[in-house]
């Protein structure tokens, strides 16, 4: 449920991964949908959706994903990063 206040929402890639078990394992198939997944419900609620990670290899990841999303034609939202 989007709340007005909210502007959008940061996703710690670090973060997400120890939460889910994957401590800093970018290239993780749970990690990769829970990441996109966290994308899409920020961008769907109407929000800014930002990433901050100094980890190439995460966006890299990410980057493939999105593509490969792309060419399947499903609905992608815009992601913006922040260093």
């Amino acid at each position: 449920m989007p709340i007005e206040e909210i502007a959008g929402g940061l996703v710690g890639p670090a973060d997400l991964s120890l939460s889910l078990g994957k401590a800093f394992d970018f290239t993780d198939s749970l990690f990769r949908a829970a990441f996109i997944e966290s994308i899409h419900r920020i961008r769907f609620a109407g929000k800014i959706a930002t990433v901050r990670s100094c980890f190439e290899r995460t966006l890299s990841a990410v980057r493939k994903l999105a593509e490969r999303k792309r060419r399947e034609r499903e609905p992608l939202p815009e992601v913006t990063h922040s260093s």
